[in-house]
């Protein structure tokens, strides 16, 4: 029986890359037709600068907490176990 493996970094990032791209382009031109070009490209480089963020603040989460490191265990870390049940019920 062959053991099963998780998840490549290089399958992670092309399901996220999909996910989100996929979404995007549903949901992109209706934005920029309600907020304008201006307005939003504007919120689209907000958006993208707090992703940016949003994603180094769980990378130091991640390194705080220790490899391989679930959503579970770092809620855990920074909530304690009742912010962690709770976001295992929210998720």
């Amino acid at each position: 029986i062959a053991e099963a493996s998780g998840a490549t970094l290089a399958s992670s990032i092309a399901n996220l890359t999909n996910t989100n791209v996929g979404v995007g382009m549903l949901a992109m031109p209706a934005a920029l037709a309600s907020a304008g070009w201006v307005g939003g490209l504007s919120l689209l480089a907000f958006a993208a600068l707090a992703s940016a963020f949003a994603s180094s603040l769980l990378v130091d989460c991640v390194d705080h907490v220790g490899r391989p490191a679930t959503l579970s265990c770092i809620t855990s870390a920074a909530f304690g176990p009742l912010g962690r049940a709770l976001v295992d019920v929210a998720v």
